[in-house]
């Protein structure tokens, strides 16, 4: 059985019109202390010859291990404390700022002395890039993943300091944008709907 032209036409072009995706991986991984920079990943804009860009999304995924010294001062004994972390990672880019909180809670003894403390967390953050059109060109645009974190401790029995609150972090994973778009439909694809609508016309021509 011979299909029609303008079936065939129709058909792909409908079969342009689907959504497409367009995903970009890109990996993070940075240690600092105070003062230093903040991490920032860079991202390609939406080529507009693609077609029509619907939305865009942004996801971060990861972890991080926050290092913290605190001095204990016991003479009788060890000293006990409640160790409190509570902050905030961001996805910041040029028309949005995701946010994530962050809180991590670390209790124990310790004998007199320094010591190194070490908290572990995930991290993640997401949400839709609005309004997309913002991210379509040829060009690139910046993403910074600030991480800030403030630190407290409570001595429940005993005594101590913190000789240094904060002395670094690291900070790792992946951010995933995703463009959704509507393709642009191929030359093909248009040359067959133009013969198909020609051959259509023709036969109705005809039939007058």
């Amino acid at each position: 059985m011979k299909l029609p032209l303008t079936f065939l036409a129709s058909s792909c072009l409908i079969a342009s019109a689907i959504a497409q995706v367009e995903t970009q991986n890109v990996g993070f991984n940075y240690t600092f202390g105070p003062g230093s920079p903040v991490q920032t990943i860079t991202f390609n804009e939406f080529n507009p010859a693609l077609g029509t860009l619907n939305s865009a999304s942004l996801q971060v995924f990861g972890g991080y291990q926050r290092r913290i010294g605190i001095t204990a001062t016991a003479p009788f004994g060890t000293s006990s404390f409640v160790l409190t972390s509570n902050g905030v990672f961001q996805a910041q880019g040029p028309t949005f700022i995701q946010s994530d909180p962050q809180s991590l809670l670390l209790t124990g003894s310790l004998p007199s002395g320094s010591h190194l403390m070490t908290l572990v967390g995930n991290i993640s953050s997401g949400g839709s890039v609005t309004p997309p059109i913002l991210y379509t060109g040829t060009g690139t645009f910046n993403v910074s993943l600030p991480f800030t974190m403030t630190d407290n401790v409570i001595w429940t029995s005993g005594s101590g300091s913190n000789f240094a609150q904060f002395i670094n972090q690291t900070v790792a994973g992946q951010a995933i944008l995703t463009y959704n778009y509507t393709p642009v439909p191929e030359p093909v694809t248009m040359s067959l709907l133009a013969i198909g609508s020609l051959v259509l016309a023709s036969k109705k021509r005809l039939k007058h």
